[in-house]
């Protein structure tokens, strides 16, 4: 991207199943680095049940995610 400045974030929805998959994060990553976007053009949206859930994949999944600035 020539200017990741002007960039509208995309909001996506996704299950707390789907983001406790193995490899959640490394693929969504993937995408993100694929066509050449920051972390911060998208914005996850989980339920509220999935972020008080207390499931372990998706704690390191969100932390990873975070870390990479999604």
């Amino acid at each position: 991207r020539k200017n990741s400045e002007s960039l509208l974030p995309v909001s996506v929805n996704f299950s707390g199943l789907q983001m406790s998959r193995p490899g959640f994060a490394e693929s969504l990553l993937d995408r993100l680095r694929q066509y050449a976007l920051p972390g911060n053009a998208l914005i996850l949206e989980i339920t509220e049940t999935a972020a008080i859930s207390g499931d372990a994949k998706l704690t390191e999944t969100l932390a990873t995610l975070s870390a990479a600035g999604v």
